[in-house]
């Protein structure tokens, strides 16, 4: 028997743990750089083996699941006003008041200004 063919964390599941392992790293890494995720939560990768025996009990099948914990997205709140005219629509702007800024148009006669020196 070769020292290669012992079970190892390397070659189990024909070395899928490593690679497995990169890619649910990196999905780890990019939700902490996002930063629309709490920055204190906790993240966490779970490997599972399963073994299921052959019924003569020489061997097993073994297989890999894993499972990643990573921090939701922070909670965004914003105002909805209702409004009806014939039916129930929803508004981002209460329309009872009026709007201090309305649209912007571009002026046609408008010249930019450059910074003295």
């Amino acid at each position: 028997m070769d020292e290669n063919d012992v079970l190892s964390l390397e070659n189990i599941c024909n070395g899928a743990m490593p690679e497995i392992f990169r890619r649910e790293l990196s999905i780890i890494l990019a939700n902490i750089a996002d930063v629309n995720t709490p920055a204190e939560k906790k993240r966490a990768i779970t490997f599972k083996f399963t073994f299921e025996p052959f019924p003569d009990r020489k061997g097993a099948q073994i297989t890999l699941t894993s499972e990643t914990k990573l921090a939701g997205v922070d909670g965004v709140q914003a105002n909805a006003f209702y409004r009806q005219n014939g039916e129930l629509t929803a508004i981002t702007q209460d329309a009872r008041q009026e709007r201090l800024f309305g649209k912007q148009v571009e002026a046609e006669n408008v010249v930019e200004m450059k910074e003295a020196k």
